[in-house]
């Protein structure tokens, strides 16, 4: 199995492990909503709210493929998941959204052939919270645009792996439609039939009704870092070796990248936990992506890698990212770090430990 693949399956990982891991939640059936703006459905904090959102009935309505397949749902609140559904997205005690539901359904994968969709939905609390999970969905490559009320970002990329990622939010509610093929496969929707759901769900979210949060969803608690960084070592892109395409045999992300990117690389030594604070500066909506291997030269070696993507939403970006070392390895590790990206850019990268 080649790297590119290996990567779509690590990104889609928490996606697919949702989908198969078979959990039945208590779903409330509603009739279809009126899209009339009355107030006449109160939040319940519940899956019954996505449903009323935007009813599963409506979506195999508008793609009857979807239906073929067996629906999964995951609703999970803040604090709830790490307890109760290992290896689900994790809402920690101080993430912005107070709950969250997926709803979706996926083909096997038969060779590397397989289709995907999901809805995802988070709700927020206060606008700030909702701001600040639109901006972090900026970070990572959304080039989203203000919709009246709303704003909406459309991540669209292949080949080889087809996918379009449509984000809606406004109003206390974040939705993000994922559609993801292999190259050899249809969407179940594409672009301009997912667009076609907009209207019903701005209209069924700005006729609800707010309610309080339940008891049993806890307030945010934001946890702040107390301890004090210190600035290790810097690197540069106009210090480095100039930017070159990423050879044919070498990772990238193909669901970021519709062509091989650019990159520079550098490497460090270091001892313990780590992070980097990076400053990019280059065209609005060049997308990047930091590619990162762990090689430990202790007694009992190890590798791994990870890679996280961001987007110039602005700009000049600045981002921090602690990398923690997996824990019973001894150092010293030894640091891989690529920066990938689809136009050039400056960037400042200051590790710190």
């Amino acid at each position: 199995m080649g790297l590119k693949l290996r990567t779509l399956y690590i990104l889609l990982g928490i996606f697919i492990v949702i989908l198969v891991t078979g959990i039945t939640l208590l779903i409330v059936n509603y009739l279809a909503p009126s899209t009339t703006t009355d107030t006449s459905y109160k939040l319940t904090h519940t899956a019954a709210d996505a449903e009323y959102i935007l009813s599963w009935d409506s979506i195999v309505s508008r793609c009857p493929a979807v239906g073929t397949y067996d629906k999964q749902e995951f609703f999970v609140y803040r604090g709830e998941s790490a307890q109760t559904i290992p290896g689900a997205p994790v809402l920690n005690e101080d993430s912005p959204a107070a709950w969250s539901c997926l709803r979706g359904v996926r083909t096997e994968i038969v060779g590397n052939s397989f289709r995907s969709f999901g809805v995802w939905m988070w709700y927020f609390e206060t606008d700030e919270y909702l701001n600040e999970h639109i901006q972090s969905m900026q970070t990572s490559g959304f080039p989203v645009q203000e919709d009246g009320d709303f704003v909406t970002g459309v991540l669209e990329s292949g080949p080889p792996t087809q996918s379009v990622q449509l984000l809606l939010a406004g109003k206390h509610f974040a939705i993000l439609f994922m559609d993801i093929a292999s190259s050899d496969e249809s969407l179940f929707f594409g672009k301009e039939k997912l667009m076609e759901l907009l209207p019903t769900v701005k209209s069924n979210i700005s006729s609800l009704e707010i309610t309080p949060l339940p008891t049993y969803i806890p307030e945010r608690i934001v946890v702040e870092d107390t301890y004090e960084w210190q600035e290790f070592i810097n690197f540069r892109s106009d210090e480095l070796s100039p930017p070159v395409r990423v050879p044919e045999e070498e990772h990238y992300n193909d669901l970021i990248f519709s062509d091989r990117p650019l990159m520079q690389v550098f490497n460090f030594v270091i001892d313990k936990d780590w992070r980097f604070v990076m400053t990019s500066t280059g065209e609005i909506d060049t997308r990047f992506e930091v590619y990162i291997t762990v090689k430990s030269s202790g007694e009992e070696g190890f590798t791994y890698s990870s890679d996280q993507v961001f987007s110039l939403y602005s700009e000049t970006v600045n981002i921090t990212r602690e990398q923690p070392i997996e824990r019973g390895y001894q150092p010293p590790f030894n640091i891989e770090v690529k920066v990938l990206f689809d136009s050039p850019i400056s960037w400042v990268m200051t590790i710190e430990k």
